[in-house]
């Protein structure tokens, strides 16, 4: 017999729990984002930087959720150099050997990150966001 996780009916929504801007390592602006993910249908997106909480509300609307969040990298080799291709990182990071954490606000306007070290912030490192 069949066993369904999920409700044959009910509401459902797309979401996208996990992306990047170029706040950090992606290439599309928060804005460029939900446009794209509102044109395939998706309800919400989670906006996880790397690292530092960013404030997406003001793209929240009636038809669209922006939610907040980041993502805390947590770096297991402490001596490995840099392997993340085209982009300045600190020398002893490495993405090969980095655990990726997602954490989303309960409240949209909280902007405190309670993993946060300044030292892996990278802020704009995406080459479209530099040039």
């Amino acid at each position: 017999m069949r066993q369904y996780l999920l409700p044959e009916t009910g509401a459902f929504r797309k979401v996208n729990m996990h992306s990047h801007s170029t706040f950090s390592d992606g290439k599309n602006t928060p804005e460029e984002i939900k446009a794209a993910y509102k044109a395939k249908g998706y309800a919400a997106v989670a906006f996880t930087e790397h690292e530092h909480i960013i404030d997406v509300t003001h793209l929240t609307d009636d038809e669209f959720v922006a939610i907040t969040a980041y993502e805390y990298d947590y770096n297991t080799c402490k001596t490995c150099p840099s392997s993340y291709a085209g982009h300045e990182a600190p020398p002893t990071f490495n993405f090969k050997e980095c655990l990726h954490l997602n954490l989303y606000a309960k409240d949209p306007h909280n902007f405190k990150a309670v993993c946060h070290n300044p030292k892996f912030v990278h802020c704009g490192n995406s080459k479209l966001y530099r040039e």
